[in-house]
């Protein structure tokens, strides 16, 4: 029984988050007080539910891209800079204006990138896969 109600609040949670949200006829600022209060609480919670699952799927499309650069030798740049924008951009939190349905949960995005991590991104990449070639290469030096 405990777990059958562990699981039904886990697929509760996952519907809150996942399913789209019908917009509500009040804004975020026109909430009073306590009622923004729970609605921080409710995007806090869902947050440590979202976030990690968010964490694994970026670091799985950075790394995707780190190998896809690394292999075909550089030769495949934009596509791999798009995987890895793609994957690390969107949503990294849900906000209140989520669950009110002001604004779309992006999961993955590469527009909501800003421009310095545009820019950081690859060269983030390539510096992390070509780190133990170049400290083989320097091994075979000596």
């Amino acid at each position: 029984m405990k777990k059958m109600n562990t699981v039904l609040i886990i697929v509760l949670l996952c519907m809150a988050v996942f399913m789209p949200a019908a917009a509500s006829a009040k804004t975020y600022e026109e909430y009073g007080f306590w009622s923004q209060g729970c609605l921080n609480g409710a995007a806090s919670a869902l947050t440590v539910l979202y976030f990690p699952v968010k964490l694994g799927y970026g670091a799985f499309g950075t790394l995707s891209a780190g190998t896809v650069n690394l292999f075909s030798a550089r030769y495949a740049a934009p596509t791999a800079e798009k995987i890895a924008l793609t994957a690390a951009g969107g949503d990294w939190y849900i906000t209140p204006r989520i669950l009110l349905g002001e604004k779309k949960r992006s999961f993955v995005s590469a527009a909501a990138m800003t421009e310095v991590a545009r820019q950081c991104l690859p060269i983030l990449l390539i510096n992390s896969w070509l780190a133990p070639i170049r400290s083989s290469s320097r091994l075979l030096e000596k």
